[in-house]
């Protein structure tokens, strides 16, 4: 079981929900578990809610209701050894992973803007992980939404870097669309997850994005593209 922590302050869930739908064809069952303040991910799967702790939902598995990493962990005990071949964890709860183990995930993900709240509530969320009292971690940087402004990449970096985050070269990054905003909203209220149409750069940052959080092969996260937006 491949596990991914995802460290974000900021608005995200189409993106990974969509991720999620992607790698569920390419190599087993996945497991997303939202552990946000704001739950987002509810928007999608609101009509499930009351089916227990774990839902099924375009092909893949949502955990809403768990309060920390450890009560998933848990959880994840009681299941069948081969459950899940991928938990993917996210929050921007400070309390969410508390005592977690960055060593015992296998891919590390920090989700920011260029907003000065964003930057702090991630340094707050790394910080009580004492990442400064540890080896560097591995980060894969992604930004959702990615905005040209006065403010460059490099000064965002610094910061993260004081905390013993060491990013990866290549940022996955995601421009502002407004058609795409539509597109995430007319789906929050289908409870539908939609990858046809989508624009080209996008695409290739959700592949792009797999690829580096499954370390599956390119052609084989590029089918499972394929397959997931026939159905």
């Amino acid at each position: 079981m491949r596990q991914v922590m995802v460290i974000g302050s900021c608005e995200q869930s189409d993106f990974l929900l969509l991720a999620c739908k992607v790698l569920s064809r390419a190599d087993g069952r996945v497991l997303f578990i939202d552990g946000s303040k704001s739950r987002s991910t509810t928007h999608y799967i609101s009509s499930l809610l009351h089916v227990g702790e774990i839902v099924e939902f375009e092909g893949f598995d949502i955990g809403v209701h768990f309060s920390t990493v450890a009560d998933v962990l848990k959880w994840l005990a009681e299941q069948d050894e081969d459950a899940y071949e991928y938990v993917i964890f996210q929050s921007d709860d400070r309390s969410f992973y508390g005592g977690c183990s960055l060593e015992g995930m296998d891919a590390h993900v920090i989700l920011t803007q260029f907003d000065k709240g964003s930057i702090q509530r991630n340094e707050q969320i790394l910080t009580d992980l004492r990442l400064s009292e540890r080896p560097v971690i591995p980060f894969i940087g992604l930004y959702v939404p990615y905005v040209v402004c006065s403010i460059q990449e490099e000064y965002i970096e610094e910061k993260y870097n004081k905390l013993a985050v060491q990013w990866s070269e290549e940022k996955v990054r995601i421009p502002y669309d407004e058609r795409l905003y539509e597109r995430f909203i007319d789906g929050q209220f289908a409870e539908r997850l939609n990858l046809r149409k989508l624009p080209r750069a996008y695409r290739r940052q959700i592949i792009s994005f797999i690829q580096r959080i499954s370390g599956l092969e390119m052609k084989q996260v590029k089918q499972a593209y394929r397959m997931a937006g026939r159905r």
